[in-house]
């Protein structure tokens, strides 16, 4: 029987990212405990961009990604922004608390693109939803009555934290009652062209 891993690919912010984060979550718990939700918050080293969920996948085809990905190192590393909070659906009836991306130029969109078509190629259909570039802060466990507005509009126009993109990794997420363990499988360096040119 084929192994199947649970997968996804994603830009991993840098530790400064995760030290805004942690500010973060202090500042939004108060305000998620007043308004009566219980969340369950990502530790900070963990947070992630999600540029594609892959689910459960073949562990031959999961490493032959690998390969299939390469010409994703032919797009240039960019600038990002960490702007605005917001949940899904709404922040009156939250269920996903994340933090927003500021990407004027559409880098995100444009590698999440890329990356789609080689998927499509190698099988693995196109994602139905619509890519909403954001980094999970926390999943709401029990929802509570009070609304989440007020703190998301306080940070809606602040750059949370700004870094040069640089690679995307591919996550195997192993499943345990503590949480999920996210294990790095292999990496895509972005600009990997250009920096060969330049030798």
């Amino acid at each position: 029987m084929i192994e199947k891993w649970r997968c996804f690919i994603a830009i991993t912010p840098g530790r400064e990212i995760h030290a805004r984060v942690r500010e973060l979550v202090r500042e939004l718990r108060p305000a998620c405990d007043e308004a009566g939700h219980s969340v369950r918050w990502v530790h900070p080293s963990k947070v992630h961009l999600t540029l594609r969920f892959l689910g459960d996948v073949p562990a031959p085809l999961a490493m032959a990604l690998e390969h299939a990905c390469r010409p994703l190192g032919a797009l240039e590393s960019f600038n990002l922004g960490y702007m605005g909070l917001g949940a899904f659906p709404d922040a009156e009836s939250p269920r996903v608390v994340w933090m927003g991306v500021s990407d004027p130029d559409g880098h995100v969109a444009r590698l999440h693109g890329a990356l789609t078509r080689i998927l499509e190629e190698q099988g693995i259909p196109a994602d139905k939803r619509p890519f909403a570039p954001h980094v999970t802060l926390g999943r709401i466990r029990q929802p509570g009555p009070g609304t989440l507005s007020p703190v998301f509009d306080a940070l809606a126009d602040e750059l949370l934290g700004d870094e040069v993109v640089s690679r995307i990794i591919f996550y195997r997420s192993i499943l345990h009652p503590s949480g999920a363990v996210h294990e790095p499988k292999w990496v895509v360096d972005l600009g990997r062209e250009r920096r060969h040119r330049e030798r």
